[in-house]
């Protein structure tokens, strides 16, 4: 199987993707858009709804020089989707609190490296909230960039592989999130 078929989750090829999951969207707008229309709730424009549903794909709506390192991101109006966050200041508050990370880019937009998320439970990886917490007052990009560097205190895995490993390890590595943190700030 190619890295291209593994990417595209068992399907053949980026034509039989995308037809399905507009297949899928289909099945989900003849249920939504009676139930709209009957409520007397306005619709929104298709282009505006389909914008806003593409923000809830990581890297379809951000592009950043982290991308190689770091892989995709989501946009701030995807991870209020993700996550059901009710507002922007909800959002806010989360990266002040380090229950998420994010990081600011050259023309001022956050963006939110998709591999924090467990998409399937909406949430932030369990694995990862202690070590969030620990990273919260490190400068975002270092963070990000810590998170998926191999370090030989973690025999040469990343943080976020080692910490997904077991609660022993999270331990370590949360620990080491710590150290990096106050040799960053200091």
């Amino acid at each position: 199987m190619t890295t291209s078929a593994l990417n595209l989750g068992g399907y053949g090829t980026e034509h039989e993707y995308e037809e399905e999951v507009l297949n899928s969207l289909r099945r989900h707008l003849h249920v939504i858009v009676p139930r709209l229309a009957q409520s007397g709730s306005p619709l929104p424009a298709p282009a505006e709804l389909a914008d806003t549903m593409a923000a809830a794909v990581p890297g379809a709506t951000t592009r950043s020089e982290y991308d190689t390192l770091l892989g995709p991101f989501y946009s701030s109006t995807g991870v209020m989707r993700l996550l059901d966050v009710p507002s922007k200041q909800a959002l806010a508050d989360r990266r002040t609190r380090g229950t998420i990370l994010a990081a600011r880019t050259s023309d001022n937009m956050w963006v939110y490296p998709a591999f924090q998320f467990d998409v399937q439970a909406h949430a932030v990886r369990r694995s990862l909230v202690p070590l969030l917490a620990a990273l919260k007052t490190a400068p975002r990009w270092g963070a990000a960039l810590w998170l998926v560097t191999d370090h030989d205190e973690l025999r040469g895995r990343s943080p976020l592989k080692a910490a997904a490993a077991s609660d022993k390890e999270r331990d370590v590595v949360t620990r080491l999130a710590v150290q990096y943190a106050q040799a960053v700030t200091a």
